[in-house]
């Protein structure tokens, strides 16, 4: 179940030869005219805390390996900044919903997995550690950026822009060459950002099912679970109408070795 999910790939001569495919016109932009970049605090993972701090953090190791393409602050457990005398600095930089955290470091070619943050309301959080966070200029619907810059869509397009050798990282300058693809329409964007996150819902729901046993029950749950999933899939195809591949999750292999430091 961890191998289901979809990459969107966007290509602007798809819509061209089947107009009523896609009844909506995809924009491509260079990513410096679709954000603008925030600051990030350097906090080790000794300079955090679940029980003490005001504000939260959000520490790269958290991107690469325990979160998905969208954080719910509402519901993520998140460590907390220990001296509230550091978040008064980075107020400006506070992150609100929809901000995108990219992780720039990573021991493989993880680096650039991100997510897009969600429910944050009147909570404090701040990019961390070895994280590029970055701002809309323009609104998106709820989930389409979390998803897209997690697929190989746009992932691909920093391999070649990827430095290191022990460490593998990615710089703010070269973010600024790659493209950004989207739906014009906010609707359309809101189809796939919902489609999504409602795919990952069904998937963890599968696994703690899963993890509860092989009984008779819980083997029913699973077979309703693919039912849900299935009839996602067709109503995904029948309204968004894009074309979409089955990858990996995230389309990237998460990396192992940063959420301790």
């Amino acid at each position: 179940m961890n191998c289901l999910n979809n990459c969107i790939l966007i290509h602007a001569s798809e819509s061209q030869g089947f107009p009523w495919l896609f009844p909506f016109s995809w924009e491509q932009r260079k990513f410096n005219d679709v954000f603008s970049i925030l600051q990030n605090c350097t906090l080790s993972r000794a300079e955090l805390s679940y029980d003490n701090g005001e504000a939260f953090n959000i520490h790269y190791g958290d991107v690469l390996i325990k979160f998905g393409e969208v954080i719910d602050a509402e519901t993520a457990l998140l460590p907390r900044i220990t001296d509230d005398k550091i978040v008064a600095s980075f107020r400006s930089s506070a992150l609100q919903d929809g901000d995108i955290v990219i992780a720039d470091t990573a021991e493989d070619e993880a680096v650039g997995k991100c997510a897009e943050m969600l429910n944050l309301q009147e909570k404090t959080a701040i990019s961390g550690l070895h994280t590029i966070p970055v701002r809309p200029t323009a609104r998106f619907a709820t989930g389409y950026l979390g998803y897209f810059m997690n697929s190989p869509a746009f992932h691909d397009q920093l391999l070649p822009l990827m430095q290191g050798t022990k460490v593998t990282s990615v710089s703010k300058s070269a973010l600024q060459d790659t493209v950004i693809s989207f739906p014009s329409e906010r609707a359309e964007q809101g189809q796939i950002g919902r489609y999504f996150m409602a795919l990952d819902t069904l998937i963890t729901l599968h696994q703690r099912e899963h993890a509860t046993g092989d009984n008779v029950k819980s083997a029913q749950r699973r077979q309703g679970s693919h039912n849900q999933i299935n009839i996602l899939i067709f109503q995904f195809m029948n309204n968004v109408k894009i074309r979409f591949l089955c990858g990996r999750h995230t389309g990237m292999a998460k990396s192992p070795g940063y959420a301790s430091n």
